[in-house]
């Protein structure tokens, strides 16, 4: 699975975490990881 595919597959999850009430540290906790894998 390429980087991309990665990153595409976590914002997936992140719009699914969304959509559900009582994700939202879910949901921040997603944002960070991705930042931290857009930097590195």
């Amino acid at each position: 699975m390429s980087r991309s595919e990665l990153i595409e597959e976590m914002l997936m999850q992140q719009l699914a975490a969304l959509r559900s009430p009582g994700h939202r540290l879910n949901f921040h906790f997603h944002v960070a990881q991705c930042a931290v894998l857009l930097v590195c």
